[in-house]
């Protein structure tokens, strides 16, 4: 009884696509096989190069058996008598099939032998032209399958392969490696007789067979960028008639890469670039071999940072993504919207290109806060393989900040600006590595003031507050209890003052006049908005990307301005939507009158 290893072994070859290759048959071979009810016929495929006789016989087995030639039309040219066949064959592909109607398995021994039609042992013929199995290192014919593919081992020089492919010769498959990033070409022509095509296939899992999703690219020609691995390429012919063809492959080593290591996947295992401070240039490749990149920078100060990668060969999409490990995970978390609000991830900016061919460029721009930071570049369709370069530019983005010390994020840690009497500028950071900045300043009587804001180009939101409560937050208040009908009703009064307590100023109220509270008014200045959509009211910020003027007429005690960075929204074309903080560099000037 056959092992389970025979039958899945044995099931290969139970059809001409499947034939196990002897080659030319250059000397006697004897092969033992096996057929039963499982695999009732085995198929040997082989080649007469010119006019050449053969001998075939089938032993140890009993006349169940049956053995006959086949032609790579299907037709039938001899059959077995006594379980041997000699015959004299033309130029061609042909098959032994052995076969046995009876359930029962049964091994045998498969003897075969082939002279050519001048006499002496068959060393390669005339008349019949060549094919990949002539050549003197390789000895066996392409299989039609990965699993019996050619090996031509490492792919260090320019091969040139003549081959044959048509009838029951569905195809031809060469298996190769490259053991460093390859610039591949690969030509397909000098057809007689039809046409075929190339397909070329990456084993990306390493078990030696073509899955889905392994296919590159297929054509006459072929060009691609390979990294070190396993590949297939396999010849088809475009119809049933017997093709002759050449195949050219060239490989060409891809020079200059830096870092000389690839770059790993995940930011704990990220290429570390070390301080930049200047620029850095960097030559890799992304693809099928290796799906992303991604690389760890430190900055020593508030920087203007730009990364630009310019791509090559790139026939899908390639994206880059700059990333802040906020919590210092290992992980990039991509965040999300719970309940209207973003709960913060870690993506900073990210671009991505889409179709088209190579030579795109993508850059990211954005002014950083001293830390660590990471930039990935993916190539987001597996079969896509690019070389890139890619450059870092970084210069200092501001000299000095006032305050120097930096604004902490709560209202006990607030940057105090001091009692107002004339204008206070402030120039500060906040961003991915510093939260939210907070400011106090007091009034010593009721004065008309105007804070305004200009920064980068980021979503910032905005508030001016007092904490009427004193309880260290600037609380929505007891606006909440308010039906907003511009007057105290029973159980508005929270705290028993006898007016409505707002700790944040809205200019829904306060910016209409039959809503002003007290000596309060507020709102926002030409060139603002004029929009509601522009003001959060459930959080009460004026949110905006643009130069703010805010005013407002403030009785004398204690206020606050929050600048709060607000989370983006990236997208890199992949349906996973990234949220990540703004960086801003900014200006904040507070003007009353006399």
């Amino acid at each position: 009884m056959p092992s389970l290893t025979d039958v899945l072994r044995e099931r290969i070859d139970d059809a001409p696509s499947g034939a196990t290759s002897l080659g030319e048959m250059r000397k006697p071979r004897s092969i033992r096989g096996f057929i039963g009810s499982f695999d009732r016929t085995d198929f040997y495929r082989f080649r007469a190069p010119g006019r050449s006789s053969v001998a075939i016989a089938v032993t140890e087995a009993d006349s169940s058996v049956k053995l006959r030639v086949i032609d790579s039309r299907g037709s039938t040219v001899a059959r077995g008598r006594n379980l041997s066949i000699n015959r004299t064959l033309d130029a061609g592909i042909y098959f032994i099939q052995v076969s046995r109607r009876n359930s029962e398995g049964i091994r045998y021994r498969l003897n075969t032998s082939s002279t050519s039609s001048s006499g002496g042992t068959n060393g390669g013929g005339t008349g019949g032209g060549t094919t990949p199995g002539d050549a003197p290192n390789d000895p066996t014919d392409p299989g039609n399958l990965p699993g019996r593919a050619l090996d031509l081992g490492r792919l260090d020089r320019s091969r040139t392969i003549p081959g044959q492919v048509g009838g029951s010769d569905l195809a031809d498959f060469f298996r190769f490696t490259v053991d460093a990033p390859t610039q591949f070409t690969s030509s397909l022509g000098d057809f007689v007789n039809g046409s075929a095509q190339a397909k070329l296939y990456f084993d990306g899992n390493g078990n030696g067979l073509v899955d889905p999703g392994d296919e590159l690219v297929s054509g006459a020609d072929i060009v691609r960028s390979l990294g070190a691995g396993t590949y297939f390429i396999g010849v088809e012919p475009a119809a049933a008639t017997v093709t002759r063809y050449t195949l050219r492959l060239t490989p060409t080593a891809i020079t200059g890469l830096t870092p000389a290591t690839d770059p790993f996947l995940g930011l704990v295992r990220a290429t570390d670039l070390g301080t930049v401070t200047n620029s850095l240039d960097i030559k890799q490749l992304v693809g099928s071999t290796d799906s992303t990149d991604i690389y760890k920078f430190t900055l020593n100060s508030i920087s203007n940072f730009t990364s630009l990668v310019n791509s090559s060969q790139r026939t899908g999409n390639i994206t880059m993504a700059l990333i802040y490990d906020q919590d210092n995970n290992g992980i990039a978390d991509p965040g999300e919207l719970v309940g209207g609000y973003v709960r913060g991830g870690d993506y900073i900016g990210g671009v991505t290109t889409s179709g088209g061919s190579g030579g795109s460029s993508l850059a990211i721009t954005k002014t950083l806060g001293a830390g660590t930071y990471f930039l990935a570049v993916t190539q987001q369709e597996l079969t896509d393989n690019t070389t890139y370069d890619l450059d870092l530019f970084v210069n200092s983005a501001v000299s000095s900040l006032t305050p120097a010390a930096d604004p902490g994020p709560t209202l006990q840690t607030a940057a105090n600006l001091g009692a107002l009497s004339t204008q206070v500028n402030v120039k500060q950071f906040v961003g991915s590595v510093d939260g939210k900045d907070v400011y106090r300043f007091t009034l010593d009587r009721t004065r008309n003031i105007i804070v305004s804001y200009a920064g980068n180009a980021e979503l910032v939101g905005l508030r001016l507050g007092t904490d009427l409560n004193n309880d260290g937050v600037l609380g929505l208040g007891e606006e909440k209890q308010d039906s907003n009908n511009g007057k105290l009703d029973d159980g508005e009064d929270l705290n028993g003052d006898g007016r409505l307590a707002r700790e944040i100023f809205d200019p829904n109220l306060y910016s209409n006049p039959d809503k002003i509270f007290g000596d309060v008014s507020y709102a926002p200045l030409p060139p603002f908005f004029d929009s509601s959509a522009s003001f959060d009211y459930v959080v009460n910020k004026f949110m905006t990307t643009a130069p703010t003027n805010i005013y407002a007429k403030l009785p004398a005690g204690t206020y606050y301005i929050e600048v709060d960075p607000q989370s983006r929204t990236t997208d890199l074309g992949d349906g996973l939507t990234r949220y990540g903080s703004a960086n801003i560099l900014y200006n904040l000037t507070l003007q009353v009158d006399g």
